[in-house]
């Protein structure tokens, strides 16, 4: 395969046609057969590490809901309300091991939240930098489809635990859970330290001369190159971005529904009639459903180009799960809607796609990660309050927050849609060198993907 070719398929990926109808369309782009080798080595490196990293994260949380089925109210002597304080606190701070009351237990998920901070902003940032915008979409569609099998294994080996484990020396199931997941943790972390590939680069994935060519040319379609300078202008033009702060809200309104209804899964299931057993096992359906919305939304977002669009169909999809819910009798109707209503985290994994196809310079790009970061952990800390005392009430409220957050990515996709059409107005020949490290409002050669 020739030097051109690698060239060609480079650009094919960034640069449109400024001639053609719609501008917003990228022209189709091939993958050299050396690409294919390269893409396909570094996400076997790469992904299964992150796929771990966001399971054992995600266990975390679908274990609480396990143990309030299993003796955590009678044990910590908490409330309703105490309950939705100990699950929204791992976000602003998040080992549990033992305790016996509520503050014990709100301190440790706080060192919990605390410790893993980092995780997902330099997952993010990884990914960012290592795939091309164009693939983006389908590489956290896959963080969302760690998290659904996290659900799926926490509530699957929850159940074992309660059916092995309770009572065994003891303690009951919770604490068993607990102490199991937090040694696969800290074995995790250690395995992560020396084998997790962290830029595009790394010496884990052992380029040949060719390879290190093919990964300048996606360092140049991503337009971000690491760099260890803090750009207070790339700061200050990310925060006054009216889209930086709709996406942000967005985020948090989206990340209410996921903390409430990740911290009450097995509460809600269990309400409409179910034993603590079954409710359990019934979770096991919403991380499949879960991930075959993921897959639906990036097959969707890959063939029509159209990533805002589909984040606004899963939302749809989300809201009306949400109303045959609230507005179903039967058991049957509202675990159907129960189920649909996880599209809504679908729509998560595109903005941050939106994000990252969208944003250019890296300091500015790490001012939206991190803003984004800052919403997710703002939603899932607001999530679970909601739900109690009523959980129609948080239901209710989900619903309305969902409509809100179509209307902003309406809004956000116009924005860009706009700058596109201008920059069509005054056509730019050639690329912009991706070391110059130009925001995509300094790079007039910079097409937003809608």
């Amino acid at each position: 395969m020739d030097d051109n070719k690698v060239e060609i398929s480079m650009q094919e990926d960034v640069k449109h046609d400024p001639g053609h109808s719609d501008f917003d369309k990228p022209v189709p782009f091939r993958y050299s057969s050396e690409e294919k080798r390269l893409v396909k080595k570094m996400t076997w490196l790469l992904l299964p590490l992150v796929w771990c990293i966001i399971l054992i994260q995600f266990v975390d949380k679908s274990i609480l809901s396990v143990a309030a089925v299993t003796g955590l109210f009678e044990d910590t002597h908490i409330n309703k309300a105490q309950y939705s304080w100990s699950s929204s606190i791992v976000y602003l701070g998040v080992l549990v091991y033992q305790m016996d009351s509520f503050a014990q237990l709100m301190t440790v998920r706080f060192l919990l939240g605390l410790l893993e901070a980092g995780c997902s902003p330099i997952i993010y940032i990884i990914l960012n930098n290592l795939y091309r915008r164009s693939e983006q979409s389908a590489v956290f569609g896959f963080i969302l489809v760690s998290s659904g099998s996290g659900s799926a294994v926490g509530a699957a080996m929850g159940y074992g635990i309660v059916q092995t484990l309770d009572h065994v020396g003891g303690w009951r199931a919770w604490r068993w859970a607990y102490l199991i997941f937090g040694a696969c943790t800290v074995f995790l972390g250690i395995v992560v330290f020396f084998f997790l590939v962290d830029s595009p680069t790394s010496k884990l994935l052992r380029l040949s001369d060719k390879e290190q060519e093919i990964v300048q040319h996606r360092i140049n379609d991503n337009k971000v190159v690491k760099t260890k300078t803090v750009k207070r202008a790339q700061i200050w033009e990310a925060l006054k971005e009216s889209r930086f702060w709709l996406l942000c809200l967005a985020t948090t309104l989206n990340g209410l529904q996921n903390g409430g209804l990740v911290s009450y899964s097995i509460l809600l299931v269990h309400s409409l009639g179910f034993s603590q057993e079954d409710a359990i096992l019934l979770q096991i359906p919403s991380g499949v459903s879960t991930a075959l919305c993921v897959f639906v939304a990036v097959l969707i977002a890959r063939r029509t180009k159209q990533t805002t669009y589909t984040a606004i169909l899963m939302t749809i999809v989300s809201i009306l799960g949400l109303v045959v819910l609230v507005v179903n009798e039967g058991v049957a109707g509202k675990l159907a809607g129960y189920y649909l209503s996880w599209a809504g985290g679908s729509t998560h994994a595109l903005i941050i796609t939106i994000v990252g196809n969208n944003v250019s310079g890296y300091t500015k790009k790490v001012t939206y990660n991190c803003g984004m970061i800052v919403a997710t952990t703002l939603g899932n800390f607001i999530g679970p309050l909601i739900m109690a005392p009523s959980y129609m009430i948080g239901l209710i409220v989900f619903i309305a927050v969902n409509i809100l957050v179509i209307m902003m990515l309406l809004f956000v996709r116009w924005r860009m849609a706009r700058l596109n059409r201008q920059r069509q107005g005054n056509p730019q020949s050639g690329m912009t060198d991706p070391h110059l490290d130009y925001t995509d409002r300094e790079d007039i050669n910079f097409v937003y993907r809608l």
